[in-house]
């Protein structure tokens, strides 16, 4: 039985963002045997034909759509791109549930709080509410082999794992496994010595537990990310998870980070987790962000 492609969907406006973002998707180790395509949503509907906005919308949403389809070929010989009308969040999802994509590739434009509010707006809407792995890009690469994978003990680390391991695994592809355990303050009081003692003793316990966990879960999913062929080292990390990640992305020299959506139960709640979210906007290398 013939195995489905994995299929790639690249939201576009035709914007540097966006092209950055297909550039960086051209690059990216997908499954193999993949296939992809581009969607140009206008703000058309809006408009009645043949007012001259109208005429200048459909003029960039179709200059957008050759540019796209010209930017995915040298990959995906058959990719092509089409353009909608009406909501660019809609209709970007609707259009990835349509076609069965398994990614979006979104750029990011946002810089700052009040950028990110008008720029990055469709970008956010798209990342909160997608039902599957997205990749967003804010400053693009031509190739990704150095990973930064995010890992914890949620079902959607565990789903980034199994992605992973069906990717096709680019020459010297490198992941580096993440675990950012919380710091504890060590309580201390000079009339209450012998509990204080005790409290940290019990402080010191539970950190070498969480350690000991994160490290049999670390051995478990390089294993399997190794026989994908996959080289893997990981790092246990203590202190501010969001802080912790950029580092290592710093310190691996990573290409792009892959990181789970921790706390969204549902398409209506609008949450990926705030250290999701803040990796997202602060990282300098694209983010996959496996729900």
């Amino acid at each position: 039985m013939a195995t489905r492609p994995f299929r790639v969907l690249h939201a576009t406006d035709g914007s540097p963002s966006a092209r950055a973002a297909m550039i960086t998707s051209a690059g990216f180790p997908w499954p193999s045997h993949s296939e992809a395509r581009a969607v140009v949503v206008r703000l058309g509907e809006c408009l009645s034909p043949p007012a001259d906005p109208w005429a200048r919308s459909e003029a960039l949403a179709r200059r957008a759509a050759v540019v796209a389809s010209r930017t995915m070929r040298p990959r995906w010989p058959e990719a092509d791109a089409i353009v909608r009308d009406g909501d660019p969040v809609d209709g970007i999802l609707d259009d990835a549930r349509h076609w069965g994509a398994h990614a979006v590739v979104i750029g990011w434009r946002g810089q700052g709080h009040f950028r990110r509010l008008l720029m990055g707006s469709v970008s956010r809407a798209v990342l909160r509410r997608a039902r599957m792995p997205v990749l967003v890009v804010r400053r693009g690469g031509a190739c990704v082999t150095r990973l930064v994978v995010a890992v914890d003990g949620s079902a959607a680390s565990a789903r980034a794992i199994r992605f992973l391991a069906r990717a096709s695994v680019p020459n010297a592809g490198s992941i580096t496994l993440v675990t950012v355990l919380h710091s504890q303050p060590s309580p201390n009081h000079p009339l209450f010595p012998a509990l204080f003692a005790e409290i940290r003793a019990d402080i010191l316990a539970q950190g070498a537990k969480e350690h000991a966990a994160a490290a049999r879960r670390h051995e478990r999913w390089a294993d399997q990310l190794r026989k994908a062929g996959w080289r893997v080292r990981g790092q246990i990390r203590t202190g501010a998870p969001l802080y912790e990640l950029l580092r290592s992305i710093d310190d691996s020299r990573a290409d792009a980070l892959v990181i789970g959506a921790t706390s969204r139960s549902s398409p209506q709640d609008g949450s990926v987790g705030s250290t999701t979210e803040g990796a997202v906007d602060r990282s300098k290398v694209p983010v996959l962000v496996v729900p």
